[in-house]
């Protein structure tokens, strides 16, 4: 994104540059369609400290490549692809690559009188797939629906006895790029090849560590299976992804992701949602608060439907800028950040977007902008006037038109 900024600059000039960037950027698009028409404003560090931003000199950054080694395993030894897998054919059928939908409509709008829910696929087309199906019985556990393979300690999307829930991706702004001044701690010149950042005036060594995977080979590629070895680097905030320049002096970019480290969380609203804890759309609601990661829940029973957008969303630092990465040395850090427990303030449940039986008679998804105020993510550029969602909107909107009693309702 701030290379779109500075691209935009360099054409255009500084002034109508930004003005260029900012229509681009899409933050709250007023006409775009949501979720929710209920206003829920995301996080406002207020004006724009200069100092706060880090925008990496155009054409500047190098792309880190994480893969050190990449050999065949079994007796033929020797080097091979450094790609766990071979690259996919060229040409043929094109798979969609996002369906996450969802359609609900509370029972005062349905013909039969309760409500009524369509929700899926929710990931793209795999082949093996990408979930695994379970039917789940036994003591304090009566529920059917699916989860990932290796994760499976509970259903991620499905029902219980009386009740059925799934999810679509959020694209929500839980991520930050944090750009880490490099130095060498004797005081001599750092490079983009330094080691050492610096943070809250401490010349920092980065945390690096090989990290190794064996990977089987898929039945369509059968093989020795193949040892991948994998640097990794890492400061305070989190990985590094590139090393730039910024006004000319050598820095990391550091991705900072607010569920770093806290990923397991989540499990405690799967193991509600599975043993059938939830009574309600309210319970519904703040179960799905304990997750962390970014994404929009859709709840329905034999009494409501409702939604909620979920993720830890952090607090930005008076003066920073949510488009731009932000400058690393500690001065901007997210509110109340700690570096040993990857922990921060953040948005509460009350100011997380929600709705129960809207007042329009329907809730409509498909990885559209949440609700009225509520920020796009620096990397998400589609909440604008025209979405997809308006294609599952406008058939529900026209089935629905006249109340309940219109023969044309769902």
């Amino acid at each position: 994104m701030s290379q779109a900024l500075r691209a935009a600059e360099q054409r255009f000039g500084p002034k109508v540059g930004r003005r260029v960037f900012e229509d681009f950027r899409r933050v709250d698009d007023p006409e775009a369609p949501v979720t929710t028409t209920k206003r829920f404003p995301f996080d406002r560090p207020g004006r724009v400290n200069r100092r706060a931003a880090a925008v990496p000199d155009l054409g500047s950054i190098q792309e880190r490549n994480p893969i050190q080694e990449g050999s065949s395993g079994g007796g033929g030894g020797g080097g091979g692809s450094p790609l766990p897998f071979p690259l996919p054919l060229q040409g043929g059928l094109s798979l969609p690559k996002q369906q996450s939908n969802a359609l609900l409509i509370p029972r005062k709008e349905s013909r039969s009188g309760r409500a009524i829910a369509v929700m899926g696929p929710q990931v793209g087309y795999f082949s093996p797939q990408i979930l695994l199906e379970l039917d789940l019985h036994g003591p304090g556990i009566d529920a059917r629906g699916v989860a990932f393979p290796g994760i499976s300690l509970y259903i991620l999307l499905g029902r219980s006895r009386d009740y059925a829930w799934s999810a679509t991706t959020a694209t929500s702004d839980n991520v930050d790029e944090f750009a880490e001044q490099l130095c060498e701690p004797n005081g001599s010149q750092p490079t983009l090849k330094s080691n050492h950042y610096l943070y809250r005036g401490e010349c920092r060594p980065f945390v690096q560590r090989d990290h190794v995977l064996t990977v089987t080979p898929p039945p369509t590629s059968p093989g020795a299976p193949r040892r991948i070895t994998l640097k990794v680097e890492r400061s305070v905030h989190g990985p590094i992804q590139a090393r730039a320049t910024v006004a000319g002096k050598p820095v990391a970019i550091a991705e900072a992701r607010s569920t770093y480290m806290h990923e397991l969380e989540s499990a405690r609203a799967f193991k509600r949602l599975t043993g059938g804890e939830v009574r309600n759309a309210g319970q519904f609601q703040r179960t799905m608060d304990l997750v962390n990661f970014a994404f929009n829940w859709f709840y329905a029973d034999d009494r409501d439907v409702t939604y909620f957008t979920s993720g830890w969303y952090p607090r930005r630092a008076k003066g920073t800028n949510p488009n731009l990465p932000i400058s690393g040395t500690g001065e901007f850090d997210w509110q109340g950040f700690d570096p040993e427990t990857f922990l921060s303030r953040r948005l509460s449940f009350r100011e997380k977007p929600k709705d129960t039986n809207p007042r329009r008679g329907y809730l409509v998804n498909w990885n559209n902008k949440q609700a009225p105020g509520w920020r796009a993510a620096d990397d998400q550029l589609s909440y604008s006037s025209v979405h997809r969602s308006e294609r599952l909107e406008d058939r529900v909107r026209a089935g629905i038109r006249g109340g309940a009693s219109s023969a044309s309702r769902a």
